[in-house]
């Protein structure tokens, strides 16, 4: 199995709830974030534009997404964490509500075989409006730095490497 991963490019606060200031600052990992002053629940904040290259005649197995995160008090908690296709929230994969720890911290969702409730072709994750979608609940500022997605797949569509021989 091969994976490619990657930050977004572009970030964004969507829907009803409290705003995500500062959206894209979730794409950069440089301890900027997007933030959101919370009193109930936010707005989506999305990413997208991954720019994956997965192979044409690959298969794709699943997804990891990895969430740099902040949290000033213990009840700050996300109650919808979904993957993006063609720029559309897929409410489908919904990982649950996880409380966030105080502090910094990097959350892994889903797993190497997770493909979030979803039939995948590999144009669908190449495609720039692929991507992740949280919203985040309780009464602190939530903030977000980084959003990346890992992408597991087998090269040659069928579980194997093909290597040609000579």
């Amino acid at each position: 199995m091969a994976s490619q991963n990657s930050l977004g490019k572009y970030g964004y606060s969507i829907g009803g709830g409290d705003t995500w200031f500062t959206p894209g600052k979730a794409v950069s990992g440089d301890l900027t974030h997007a933030s959101a002053s919370i009193a109930g629940t936010s707005a989506f904040l999305k990413v997208d534009g991954f720019s994956f290259s997965i192979p044409p005649a690959a298969t794709v197995q699943g997804f990891e997404v990895a969430v740099l995160h902040n949290a000033g008090l213990p009840n700050t908690h996300h109650v919808g964490a979904h993957i993006v296709r063609y720029g559309a929230i897929n409410t489908a994969d919904d990982v649950g509500t996880l409380t966030w720890p105080i502090g910094q911290i990097t959350e892994t969702l889903g797993s190497p075989t997770d493909k979030m409730g979803l039939a995948w072709a590999v144009e669908d994750v190449n495609a720039s409006g692929f991507g992740f979608a949280i919203k985040v609940s309780g009464s602190d500022i939530a903030d977000v730095d980084e959003i990346k997605i890992t992408v597991q797949y087998f090269p040659s569509g069928d579980g194997y490497t093909q290597i040609a021989a000579t």
